[in-house]
């Protein structure tokens, strides 16, 4: 029996030194859920998700890095109409657009609280939004 508590005190001594360890694996670099990822070219593409999640790979997603924007809600579409100008949406009405490749991004008037679930441009300057209640958005100027 003494032989048993030994081999359990030993087991959570090796087990609680080694958890300091650990870390974040996947997704990294953030644990938040991702929904949506648009690829600008084979190198460079955009992830967008929970709490304002956007991250950016510039070697095919071999590694990711997180941008930094000024909303936590979260972000469900992403979509680019070039290498630089980018848009996504999200929760609440939340429309953001970056013409910069992604380094900052501006909050755009939607004109509702609805959420928005999709974001697709078929040129430059023409865009669509669809959200919940059947709302769909349009911009005819990008």
């Amino acid at each position: 029996m003494k032989n048993i508590y030994i081999f359990l005190l030993s087991f959570l001594a090796f087990y609680y030194s080694n958890a300091q360890d650990w870390q974040w694996q996947n997704p990294k670099p953030t644990g938040n859920s991702l929904s949506s990822a648009y690829f600008t070219s084979v190198d460079t593409g955009y992830i967008v998700g929970d709490c304002g999640t956007i991250l950016k790979t510039i070697n095919g997603g071999i590694t990711w890095n997180s941008l930094s924007i000024e909303t936590s809600v979260s972000l469900i579409s992403v979509y680019f109409t070039d290498s630089n100008t980018g848009y996504a949406v999200g929760q609440n009405g939340m429309i953001i657009k970056t013409t910069d490749a992604g380094l900052n991004w501006t909050i755009q008037e939607s004109g509702t609280t609805e959420d928005l679930y999709s974001v697709q441009f078929p040129d430059a300057d023409t865009g669509y939004i669809s959200g919940s209640n059947s709302i769909l958005l349009k911009t005819s100027n990008g």
